[in-house]
């Protein structure tokens, strides 16, 4: 019962946030003043004082359900079968998925606006994805996206749920094969065109398009299609513009429900952090990390500001990208050296995100591996002192060092390994060990395998015994 009860609350959660926003969005497309199940009157209809236009049989069904719902406020008993098959408990009906499909495409206004409102509260969840796609709603969704004649409302919506569908490989073929949807993005991403006549002058299109083209950019065979099409450029402008901006907000949101609640804000934010992952999915190729340091943008120290902010995500995005950049070769090394920003990458050393902690600590290693100028760079940045830091839970640095004890035991141990590895690295290179050496390093490693904090920790054993045993068979 317990768990029933959390998950019906997590659906309602989720659910929310789609009504949220698919009523803002279709807030000019509807009437206010209407009963719950007649909602979906067009706002043309209302204004003209035409009759409404008749729905087709399908989505009157599925409205009455939804409008239903929504009435009753939600309540866990509230039409049983329609919040299974939203909180991903059963299977949807094919045939009825695909005359939403159809009625995407159809010339009623009402039946679009129906169909879309629908569609936005189940493409979240995956376990409907794959009869979406059997019932042809992919293809449908690209078109409204492409279809330039489109209330702006229901095109942003639509643009929203392709970017859910986005998570299968389906999409990401579509997406190539397709010569318009990419540049459509573009413009979205960019709220050219007509994007700019929708909400928040197409700040809602801004931040849909992030999060279709993070979802896009996760894949390394996207990074061609991407590249070639422009997207990956306007991505690298974008991440640039939107680091600049925000790099002197000290807000922190540990996640969208602490962000204030107006639309605005919502978006912007949602924007900025996508952006940042798509940017952290280009740098997972050379054709990528090529695109982000050729931009006609200093994408560079974009990510080193996100890698220093107060935001979390951001961080963790800002810090993987520069990671990978770094271990990428020289030129994305030095790239990261002229401005200070590899400095801004190992200081997340001390992150208080763990993710962000080891993806600092793997590029430290990584380049002391690559010895020569690359370990030179992690010494010059004082690379080894922050990987100590991340051993020792007695010592705090300005910034908050060790923070990583407020994290789970599974966690803290993963940045126990991801430090040690990278001091393994450093106690094989000859100017890193020095340094390691004159830190005490070999003191410290033995402490903390006397205190028996890495008793339940084989891996960590295992590494601090080598580090140890390489500081000590090497000359100073």
């Amino acid at each position: 019962m317990g768990g029933t009860r959390q998950q019906s609350g997590h659906f309602i959660r989720q659910l929310l946030g789609r009504l949220r926003t698919s009523s803002v969005l279709l807030q000019n497309s509807r009437r206010s003043d209407v009963p719950a199940q007649a909602w979906c009157t067009s706002k043309a209809s209302a204004q003209s004082g035409r009759p409404a236009e008749a729905p087709s049989a399908a989505t009157r069904a599925w409205c009455w359900g939804f409008a239903t719902a929504v009435s009753a406020g939600l309540a866990v008993h509230c039409v049983q079968p329609w919040q299974a098959a939203r909180a991903g408990e059963e299977e949807l009906d094919e045939g009825t998925l695909g005359q939403l499909a159809r009625d995407l495409s159809s010339s009623r206004m009402a039946d679009r606006e129906r169909a879309i409102s629908m569609l936005s509260g189940l493409t979240v969840f995956l376990e409907h994805h794959q009869a979406m796609l059997r019932a042809g709603l992919l293809p449908a969704l690209m078109k409204a996206v492409l279809d330039t004649e489109m209330v702006p409302q229901v095109r942003s919506i639509a643009l929203g749920c392709l970017a859910d569908l986005a998570k299968n490989q389906e999409a990401h073929d579509a997406a190539v094969a397709s010569k318009e949807l990419l540049p459509a993005i573009i413009e979205a991403a960019q709220a050219h065109g007509t994007w700019s006549n929708g909400p928040e002058d197409g700040g809602v299109a801004r931040s849909l398009a992030a999060r279709l083209l993070a979802e896009l950019a996760g894949d390394p065979k996207m990074h061609p299609a991407l590249v070639d099409s422009g997207a990956a450029a306007v991505l690298a402008r974008q991440g640039a513009a939107l680091s600049e901006k925000s790099r002197a907000d000290d807000k922190t949101y540990s996640s969208m429900s602490e962000v204030p609640g107006n639309l605005v804000d919502v978006k912007s934010v949602e924007e900025e952090r996508y952006t940042a992952s798509a940017l952290f999915g280009l740098s997972g190729s050379k054709q990528g990390i090529q695109c982000m340091l050729q931009a006609d943008a200093p994408v560079v120290p974009g990510l080193a500001n996100w890698a220093t902010c107060h935001d979390p995500i951001l961080q963790r995005y800002g810090v993987g990208a520069l990671a990978r950049l770094v271990i990428s070769g020289l030129e994305g090394l030095q790239a990261a050296q002229k401005d200070g920003s590899l400095n801004a990458l190992f200081s997340a050393l001390l992150s208080k995100d763990g993710q962000a902690q080891c993806y600092a600590a793997g590029a430290a290693g990584k380049l002391a591996h690559a010895g020569g100028k690359s370990a030179q760079a992690v010494l010059q940045a004082n690379a080894p002192e922050g990987l100590l830091e991340m051993l020792d839970p007695a010592r705090e640095s300005e910034n908050g060092g060790a923070a990583v004890l407020g994290n789970s035991p599974g966690v803290r141990q993963g940045v126990f390994v991801c430090a040690l590895r990278a001091i393994a690295e450093c106690a094989q290179e000859p100017q890193l060990r020095k340094a390691l050496q004159n830190l005490n390093a070999s003191e410290l490693l033995q402490d903390l395998l006397d205190s028996g904090i890495f008793d339940n920790n084989a891996t960590a054993q295992s590494l601090a015994e080598a580090s140890i045993q390489h500081l000590a068979t090497s000359p100073a």
